[in-house]
Formats: structure tokens, C-alpha cells, sequence
């Protein structure tokens, strides 16, 4: 069973708070307009008093987990490559890799979560996607950075070559370096970045 994220544990604790004001509101403005000078309110009253309150109480839960849901839920995105993008590769005996950033809400300090950045040849295609070994480095501001490999020695990429790419908001800490899946939705993600489609333009040989 997975431990709460703080994030969640906010928005519960606003959510409860809020649908419990509104419960205590309407089954007092019930009580006020009962008519009865000692505050008594007849049965029928009260049970209406009661259904009023837990309609009120429920919408008020759905409304404020939906504005809570904007502040505290992660979310991901990928600023480069751009989809479509011409790209230079840096080539090494290795492979090839490129440099990769994006942006991030509600990740960094946010419990166990992680990003976790899978690439795949798109054309000619390959079936799976690579988790790529290189960490990624967060900022408090949310912005991220990490390293995209392309290839490997057997299979060096190529000018031309169509990639793939999308970043992923997990709680898995267990994921390996260049493991494969055969679908990004084989992991239980929390936010999933829009795919990054670009090719290789040029390369740049490692100094």
C-alpha cells in the first residue's frame, strides 16, 4: 500500500474541513428558521435539516477537490526537444544522446515521487521503451533536466533516425536503468508528459 503524498494529504484535510463547515452551516440555518423558540426542531425538520446538509456537504467536497486538484496534483512536461525538432546528437561508441528538459508542478518535494524519461525508436520502429539510465535533476522551481540515449554500440543511431520521447511522475523507486516496457502504461504514473516525437538532424562527435 502506497504512503500518502503530502499533496494528498493537504487536499484531504481541505476537502474535509470545508465539507464539515458547510454540514454544521446548513443544519444550523435549519435550526434558525425551525420557528422554535427553545431551538428544538420537529423530527420531519430535522431529517430534512439532515438531508439538505449532507447534499451541501457533498457538493462542497466535489467542488473543492476539483480547485484542490489545480494546486496539489503533479504534472508534467517536456520543453525539448520540441515535437517535430531537428536535433543534434552527440555521438559517442555508445551510442548517441542529447540533452533533455522539462517542466514540472507538485513533483519536487512532493513524498517519493520520481520522473523517470522513456525513449523509443519511432522510424524505422522498435517496439518498447527505454528507461533511460541518466538521473534527472530537479530544481525548486520545478524545472528538470536528464540525458536521452539513442542506440547503443550494436546499433548506433542514425541522420534521420525519428525518436519518441515521454516523461513519466512515478512513485516507483525500483524502476532499472534501461529496462524496457512495451507500453509507458505498463507503470503506474501519476502524470504522463505528451510524446515528444523528433529526429536526428546532424551529430556532434564527444570531444
Amino acid at each position: 500500500m502506497n504512503i500518502p503524498l503530502p499533496s494528498e494529504i493537504y487536499s484531504l484535510a481541505i476537502q474535509a474541513t470545508a465539507a464539515l463547515v458547510v454540514l454544521a452551516t446548513v443544519q444550523y440555518g435549519m435550526a434558525r428558521i425551525s420557528g422554535r423558540s427553545d431551538g428544538r426542531v420537529s423530527v420531519p425538520l430535522f431529517l430534512l435539516g439532515w438531508v439538505v446538509a449532507g447534499i451541501a456537504a457533498g457538493a462542497t467536497w466535489y467542488g473543492v477537490n476539483i480547485l484542490t486538484s489545480r494546486y496539489f496534483v503533479p504534472e508534467i512536461a517536456i520543453v525539448s526537444p520540441k515535437n517535430g525538432e531537428k536535433v543534434d546528437v552527440v555521438l559517442t561508441g555508445d551510442g548517441g544522446y542529447l540533452m533533455v528538459n522539462g517542466t514540472s508542478t507538485n513533483v519536487v518535494g512532493n513524498g517519493s515521487l520520481r520522473i523517470v524519461l522513456l525513449v523509443h525508436s519511432a522510424d524505422p520502429f522498435t517496439e518498447g521503451w527505454w528507461a533511460q539510465a541518466a538521473p534527472v535533476t530537479e530544481e525548486e522551481s520545478g524545472k528538470w533536466t536528464s540525458i536521452a540515449w539513442l542506440g547503443k554500440k550494436e546499433y548506433l543511431p542514425v541522420e534521420g533516425q525519428k525518436y519518441e520521447m515521454t516523461a513519466l511522475v512515478v512513485r516507483e523507486k525500483n524502476i532499472k536503468a534501461e529496462e524496457v516496457f512495451r507500453d509507458p502504461g505498463e507503470l503506474s504514473y501519476l502524470a504522463r508528459s505528451r510524446n515528444s516525437y523528433f529526429e536526428i538532424g546532424k551529430f556532434v562527435h564527444e570531444k
